[in-house]
């Protein structure tokens, strides 16, 4: 065996006190973060397997990072110590350190070690009971070695395999800074950022904002709805002051963002003890990030919050998820509730359309969801057409809030300059029957184009007839039915100045009432009677058939939504 009082390779130890020697960088859990090599497999080394070590206490923190091999245990090693050593010692060695063993696992604690590992020899046959019990008390890893081995191979082995790490680390930064200077110089999203650091760091990301909510994630292949579960309870528990590389709780790493862009914190969610080469890469992400937002005009700039929420609703839209309950989840920690019985989506049409810039979406939809109640995601479709999503309790719930927002809409879309339409087909129950209600929504918005109702919020009830043919206007086939049954009386109209196409159309309003359409048309009826078998001769029709006055009605309404739409109606 090989006994020394010195650090591995044989240089002596400064004598400076632990606490002034340690690095004010990157920590974890108490311990320097190192390359990644962690006790659990230096214990795998053949150096040490053939030993047959045996953990007898700490076994929870065998993830611990190695950062030095620290050969010998003295009672003063606490002063020799930077934090993250393994504490490589004999039989012998430890028992000079008595007879207070437990006060001695306490120091080394303290002292951030990483682990102790003691050969049992003819001085010590087992381990003090006082110092593993005081280990397992302060999560210390404490190792016992029923073997003789060669203390200096098994130093050597380790401190390999860290140069190693070290360097493979080194070329994986420089890598990482390659690929974000590329993303950052063509214009990637945050999200693109996200995805690509998360690869490189094999593990999830989360980008909050200043409230702990979600702004983007890289979920790692992991499920969202684990990842993000009460994550503003857990988020709120991580103090926002931690130095670059210290985790809080759960293994987390943290960055602060620029606040003035609406981002908070970017956090790597380490499923084991972070490395130094995780840290490095999350805090170029984070810079990466801010100097993407810096780059883009103010005007320009993503509004973090809604770009999350429009994700998430892109994702329903495309079907682009696993199971319900990730976009559950994922909606949540974006601060929207979508786990009511009924869904409802809701389709904005601003006009003049063009007019979906995000300043001007987030002016007027932003403020105006705050009146859905459990809050709502929002995504824009086309050129001046946005879709959201809510959720409500009950069809009342629903009718209530969906009429304060359209009005809110509307409201601050006549500050604007613009005039919207707030269109809203049934509420669907599953999410899966989102994507076709907002298809649903779109045709309700298009339809209402020829309404001439005057309501806060479309659906199909309020569009009507006219609204179901403003959206068959590019039928051909039905444009030249009712242009062939109009036809006759156009082209009477127009060479003679007469009403025949008007008294048709209140004819077939009042469903064939002559006092009532004279009194509208303000003619006698004799006027009327004679229009009437005019109307009959033209056309080679009787008015008195059924089914002849439902074409010519369907003929009329079809005439009046194309002028309204702008359409010529006799054009082929």
């Amino acid at each position: 065996m090989d006994t020394m009082s010195t650090g591995a390779g044989g240089q002596p130890s400064p004598s400076a006190s632990a606490a002034q020697r340690r690095p004010s960088g990157e920590w974890q859990n108490g311990t320097p973060v190192g390359a990644g090599l962690t006790v659990r497999e230096l214990l795998d080394l053949p150096e040490l397997r053939v030993a047959a070590p045996d953990v007898l206490a700490g076994a929870e923190n065998l993830d611990n990072s190695v950062r030095w091999i620290q050969i010998g245990a003295r009672i003063d090693v606490v002063d020799c110590l930077y934090g993250g050593e393994l504490i490589l010692s004999t039989g012998a060695s430890l028992r000079a350190c008595g007879p207070d063993y437990g006060a001695f696992a306490r120091d080394l604690h303290a002292a951030t070690v990483a682990g102790l590992i003691v050969e049992l020899d003819s001085e010590l046959r087992q381990m003090p009971e006082d110092l593993v019990t005081a280990a397992a008390i302060v999560g210390l890893p404490v190792i016992a070695l029923r073997r003789e081995i060669r203390f200096v191979a098994v130093s050597e082995a380790a401190l390999s395999l860290i140069a190693n790490r070290q360097h493979d680390d080194l070329a994986l930064v420089a890598q990482a800074q390659d690929t974000l200077l590329e993303l950052c110089a063509t214009g990637a999203s945050i999200q693109d950022l996200l995805d690509a650091c998360g690869e490189m760091m094999g593990a999830p990301l989360v980008l909050e904002d200043m409230n702990h909510l979600v702004l983007a994630l890289y979920d790692a292949g992991l499920p969202a709805v684990e990842l993000l579960q009460d994550w503003q309870l857990r988020s709120a528990r991580v103090a926002c002051d931690l130095l670059p590389g210290q985790p809080g709780p759960e293994n987390w790493l943290t960055a602060n963002l620029d606040q003035d862009l609406g981002l908070g914190r970017l956090i790597l969610l380490a499923s084991a003890t972070p490395t130094a080469a995780q840290s490095k890469l999350l805090q170029f992400c984070a810079r990466a990030i801010a100097v993407l937002e810096h780059a883009k005009a103010p005007g320009h700039r993503s509004h973090a919050t809604s770009h999350a929420k429009a994700r998430i609703l892109s994702d329903i839209i495309h079907r682009d998820y696993i199971a319900p309950m990730a976009i559950y989840a994922r909606a949540q920690a974006s601060g929207v509730n979508l786990k009511g019985s009924l869904l409802v989506p809701i389709v904005v049409s601003l006009h003049p359309s063009g007019s979906n810039e995000p300043d001007v979406a987030d002016a007027l939809i932003g403020p105006a969801a705050v009146k859905l109640g459990q809050g709502a995601l929002s995504s824009p479709l086309t050129p001046g057409r946005h879709a959201l999503l809510t959720a409500s309790s009950s069809q009342r719930d629903w009718e209530q809030h969906i009429a304060v927002f359209a009005k809110e809409v509307r409201d601050r879309g006549q500050r604007l300059g613009l005039h919207a339409v707030v269109a809203v087909p049934e509420p669907v129950t599953k999410l899966e029957d989102v994507p076709q209600a907002i298809v649903e929504a779109q045709l309700i918005a298009d339809a209402a184009q020829a309404s001439v109702e005057n309501v806060d919020y479309h659906t199909w009830a309020t569009v009507g007839l006219p609204g179901v043919l403003a959206l068959l206007t590019d039928r051909a086939v039905l444009r030249a039915y009712a242009r062939r049954l109009l036809q006759p009386l156009i082209a009477s109209d127009e060479k003679r100045d007469g009403q025949l196409v008007d008294t048709l159309r209140c004819y077939l309003d009042h469903r064939g009432n002559k006092v009532a359409t004279a009194r509208d048309m303000h003619i006698s009826r004799q006027t009327l009677h004679d229009r009437v078998r005019t109307i009959e001769r033209l056309l080679a029709v009787s008015l008195n058939d059924g089914e002849t006055c439902t074409s010519l009605h369907l003929a009329t309404i079809m005439l009046d939504v194309m002028h309204r739409m702008g359409m010529d109606f006799t054009s082929r």
